[in-house]
This record gives structure tokens, sequence and C-alpha cells, in this order.
């Protein structure tokens, strides 16, 4: 659906300053969106390329052809899992470490009883991950397991040391909301995934945040301890609200104050929060967490023109200087949030409304609203997947956007068993990822002069108001003359594909994403407009696993008093690159929801850019050093590349 037939018809008109007097120049609504609709019509042309020009650097070539790539092409297409050798297929990254995080090798915890007697086997269900110290948290899709905390200090051998301690069971452990600060650690709890839920004990929160400390550096990160638990309570009773992702903000100021921004995807007709943001400030050792501002699109632009819902928040990232958030809003696209007043009033500096706005028009004394208050000027979501996580390049005026899309899926009975033979139907082309243009002191000039011979005067181009889509990107095998109206035509690509970018790891001119069965991929964003490949890692699947709960499944199995045993995929688990990518000590390290913990060393264009010391974490900005993200030296928050100073839209 595209843009016109999303919104509203709210009046307005964009202002912009010429680039010589001064002078204001005023257009109307339907002159700017023709202009800047030419303007990303001509971007577009030169931009929407699925990969790049040309083949990939030499370096890759022999391997590539010895697995069957055509080295013309852009991407490296993923094989079927049987011609994946054992130790992975890799171009520019080298296998270091892995470990498949097997049911039996957990810990001890209160999910003993659903743990034991463990199968043996890699447990499945892996989340999200972050890190601290020499520490990897790796969360859980599902109830019946906890997140784990994985020793990577010898990243040849990276070793489970146990549990996360006093976690929900009945819910999911760090799905997509896992974060590591300096001494803090946050997990959030959310509905677990493929119906593995049960009722959580009496006095544990459904839905709500786990908060650690973890040591100064991570240094105790091996033995977190929990000091707080924050519950989000549903205004209509109930479970709670259904959370969906966390991220953490540090103030490169007063470094004891953290902010959380948890994002919500229900659907409560008395209270549409999609964001919360929640103060930290103290934790872990005076820990007194409390909501100091909330938003929704819902709220405060009310249904669309056709009767619908607008699109909840799937994750908000805080800038690193604290006035603006990054936000992805699943069907709706891209678009900022001024946060600077609710900055200043928590440094007491001024004071705000924390309660939703409510109008298209108002906001001004709200704590957090719309940068542009004309929902309509955001980046509109791509036709195909949803907006999903918002990643800022550092240093530089551009967002590195990924979307996500339905999955295959297989038929079933009324009662939820396969059908067989096994049918499966792929979503194809999947979903692709994007580069935005955010910068507020950008040009636009045209080489014209007036009728007295004056040189016409640039415009402003505030792509922070005016959110600027410059580039897709996608793998070989999700053009469209793939698809057919079953999905991908026999021989493109493998039956049980999903070609969707998540999470992933992005410095000034590198990104790593994780991108679901197509396994990880590094990409060159150095040319915002041809985003090209330039590394890949698709890892060899593990035999089993006990726990499928996200893509095609088995069925399920019992053991005694009808306890739920174990959920199998159907045929061998596929590859599944799920989590956020971090950097540890110049490693590249990701989760597989099936196969497990990989740590890889990238050696192709752009290494230089990975530091060899320390974490690396996008979206967590203060989480290393206040005031920087993913990492010193990448972000500062007070140089002219990464702070914010212009007004907003009213």
């Amino acid at each position: 659906m595209n843009l016109d037939q999303r919104d509203g018809d709210h009046q307005f008109r964009p202002l912009f300053i010429t680039r010589h007097s001064g002078k204001r120049v005023t257009q109307s609504k339907s002159e700017f969106r023709r202009g800047i609709r030419a303007l990303g019509a001509s971007l577009l042309v030169i931009a929407v390329l699925w990969a790049g020009l040309g083949p990939a650097p030499a370096a890759g070539h022999d391997e590539g052809a010895r697995w069957g790539r055509n080295v013309e092409s852009t991407t490296r297409k993923t094989p079927e899992i049987e011609d994946i050798p054992r130790g992975g297929l890799a171009w520019n990254l080298r296998l270091v470490g892995h470990n498949p995080l097997l049911d039996s090798n957990q810990g001890s915890s209160s999910f003993d009883p659903y743990i034991n007697p463990p199968m043996g086997v890699p447990r499945g269900s892996n989340g999200d991950i972050t890190a601290a110290g020499d520490c990897v948290y790796v969360g859980s899709l599902i109830g019946y397991q906890p997140a784990l905390i994985v020793d990577v200090s010898n990243p040849a051998r990276p070793t489970v040391v146990g549990a996360v301690p006093d976690l929900v069971p009945g819910v999911g452990n760090g799905i997509e909301g896992i974060e590591a600060s300096d001494d803090l650690l946050v997990i959030d709890q959310r509905r677990a995934l493929g119906g593995l839920r049960f009722t959580v004990p009496a006095g544990l929160p459904t839905s709500g945040i786990a908060i650690y400390d973890i040591g100064k550096g991570g240094s105790n990160c091996r033995s977190p301890r929990l000091v707080a638990r924050f519950e989000y309570k549903s205004a209509i009773g109930g479970a709670g609200k259904d959370t969906h992702t966390i991220s953490l903000w540090r103030d490169p100021t007063e470094p004891r104050r953290v902010l959380g921004v948890q994002s919500f995807t229900d659907e409560e007709p008395v209270d549409n929060t999609a964001i919360q943001v929640v103060d930290l400030t103290g934790c872990p050792q005076l820990c007194n967490p409390k909501v100091v501002a909330k938003w929704s699109a819902r709220t405060q632009y009310g249904l669309d023109r056709f009767g619908n819902p607008r699109a909840h928040t799937h994750e908000a990232i805080v800038s690193t200087d604290g006035n603006r958030f990054y936000v992805s809003q699943w069907q709706d696209g891209f678009l900022m949030l001024d946060s600077s007043k609710l900055i200043r009033t928590l440094r007491g500096q001024d004071t705000c409304d924390p309660n939703q706005v409510t109008t298209p028009s108002e906001g001004a004394d709200n704590c957090i609203k719309p940068l542009n208050a004309s929902y309509e000027f955001r980046a509109a979501s791509l036709p195909i997947g949803w907006s999903h996580t918002p990643m800022r390049v550092p240093d530089r005026p551009y967002l590195f956007e990924t979307s996500e899309s339905p999955g295959p899926s297989v038929a079933r009975d009324s009662s939820g068993r396969v059908l067989q033979p096994a049918r499966i139907a792929s979503t194809c082309p999947g979903s692709l990822m994007r580069m935005i243009y955010i910068g507020e002191d950008g040009y636009f000039a045209t080489a014209g002069f007036d009728a007295q011979g004056r040189h016409i005067p640039a415009m402003v181009l505030r792509g922070d108001l005016y959110p600027t889509p410059l580039s897709q990107f996608g793998t070989e095998e999700q053009k469209f003359e793939n698809c057919g109206p079953d999905g991908f035509q026999p021989g493109t690509a493998p039956l049980t594909s999903w070609f969707s970018p998540h999470q992933g790891l992005v410095f000034s001119n590198l990104a790593f994403v994780t991108y679901y069965g197509a396994g990880l991929r590094a990409i060159d964003i150095s040319n915002p407009y041809i985003l090209r490949e330039v590394g890949y890692f698709i890892n060899k699947p593990v035999g089993t696993v006990r726990w499928a709960s996200y893509g095609v499944t088995g069925d399920w199995g019992f053991g005694p008093g009808s306890q739920v045993r174990n959920v199998s995929t159907l045929g061998q688990p596929p590859v599944f690159a799920f989590s956020y990518v971090l950097s540890h000590n110049g490693y590249i390290i990701y989760s597989d929801v099936h196969s497990g913990l990989y740590i890889l060393k990238y050696t192709g264009p752009h290494n230089d850019e990975i530091p060899q010391v320390g974490n690396c974490l996008t979206g967590n900005p203060g989480a290393v050093a206040p005031g920087y993200d993913p990492c010193p030296p990448y972000g500062k928050w007070d140089s002219p590349a990464n702070a914010w100073t212009k007004e907003r839209m009213p």
C-alpha cells in the first residue's frame, strides 16, 4: 500500500532556508511532495541495485567457484543444507569458535523441571545476544529454557558458564530484548514464540524487565545479580502488555543516568502505548525504575483514512546525544522522535509532559514527539517486509534499516499436526534492507540562475524531517523473477528458505547483518547508493534441536504427565542467523536460532574499522563508553557529525 493510501490529509507547508540569503522559501504541500518524490525517484534509479555493480573482490572467487558460486553474481546464493561443508561456507569471514548450546549444558536454574532430563542435543530457540566484559548473554525464544552466559575469553572455545539466574519461567527471556551497558544487564520478558509458554509461577511478572548487576565494565559478568524487576501492567487487566524490544541509552554527561526504551506490540484499546521510556538512573546500585515518557502513533494520529490502526513500533533507538529517537514503525516505515525536552528535563534544565501526544498538531510540551508533526513525511515502509531495526551509521548522516518478512509455513490439520506428505510454502522474495538519509544540514543544489543572473540558492535538505531512502539490498535469490505463485521457483532457493535481514553491527563503512536463512552477511556501505556484499558466513546447521519454535516446525513430543518434551524442526534444522551482531576483541559474534553461538574473524574491506580490543554493540549508545555507539571512537555524541541541534517541525 503506497504512502497516499496509508495517511490522512494533514495540511502542512514545509519551509526551507536558502543557502545564501537565509530568506525563507515556502512551497505548498503538493509542490514539496512532487519535488521530494522526484528527488527520491532519481536517487532510486541510481541506487536500487540488488547488491552492487560487477563482481565481488577477487578474494573468495576460487572458493566460490568450488561451491558453484557464479563469480559474476552480486551475492552468495544459499545452497541446500547438504551442500554446506562442515565448517560452513565462508568468504572474508573465518570460523574461529562455535558452541551449539546443548540442552544438557545450561547450568542449574528455576528452569530445571522443564529441562531435565536433558536430551543431550542443541537446545535451539536461541534469542538475541549482548556482551559485557568477556561474557556473551544469549536469550531464549521460549518459556522452557533460560538465557545463558557464555565465556568468550578464548574465542576458539566459547564456554557456557550457566544460566542467567532468577529469570521468569513460562515466557521468553531476551527474545529481542537483552542489553548490557557497563555494570547493567537488562532482559525483557515477552510472550514466548511457537506456543511454547505456560503460566508463570505466582508472584512473577508475565511482562516486564529483569535488571542485574554485572560489575563495573562487566567485571562480574559471569555472576549476574538480580537487583530489581519492573512489570508492564495491562490497562485492561490480564497478563500484562505485550513487550517486543528494549534498547538502552547512557547519558554522556551523567553516566549513572540510563534510559530503557521499551516497545510494545499489543492492541489495548485503553492504552495503545507503543513506546515507554523507563528511567533506570542509579541502577544497579540504587534501582527504582519509573516511566518518564510515552508515545504511540495510534494515540497521536488515530486511524488512517481507511479506518486501520497505525502500526506499532518495532524498535526505537536513542541517538548518542539523547536528543532523537530512531523509530522503525513495523508496517509504517521509519521516522524520528524529538526527545530533547525529555533529556533537558531529566538533567533539571526543563519540564515536560510524560504522557502521550493525543492529536497530530500538539506535542510542544510533551517529553517525546515526532520531529516532523506530519506523519505522512516518514520514510514509508518497503512494499515487501516490515520495518524492523533502525541502526545509525556512526559519524555519517545515514541510517541503516533492516526489515522482516513472514517465513515459510507447513500445512497442518485442525489439531495442528503436520499433514503428510509435508507441504511447505515459502515467502518470496522475503524482505530487504535499506540506507536512509537522515542528516539535518545537507543541501540540494540546482545548477541554475534566475532572470537577474544570480545563482539559484541551494535548499537545506532536512533528512531528519523528511527521511529519504537512497538504496536497497537483497540477495541473489530475492530477484522477483525467482518468485512464482507458490513461492520460490524450483531450483532458485532451498524450499525452507527465509530471506529476512534482522539485526546488525554497523560501523562507518561496514555493516554485518544476520539474514535468517542467508546466514551472516558483510556489507560495504561506504557508498550509500550502492550497498555491496563483501563477505558471508553460512553455517552448517546442527543435525537436530530440542526446541523448534520459529519457522517451519514439526510435531510436539510429550513426556510423562503430558508435559511437552520437545518440538522438532521439519527435517534438518535450516540456517537461521537471528541475533544482533557484536564484536569482541576484533572478533565478530552472532547466534543462530538452531545452531548456537558463532565467533568469526573478518578479513575483507574496511576490516580496520573493527576495534581489536573491547566490545562493540550497535543500538546501545554508551554501553561500552558513554557518548559512543557502537563503541569508541564511533558516534561521539558531541561531534558535529552526530549531534542533533536543529528545531523540530511543528
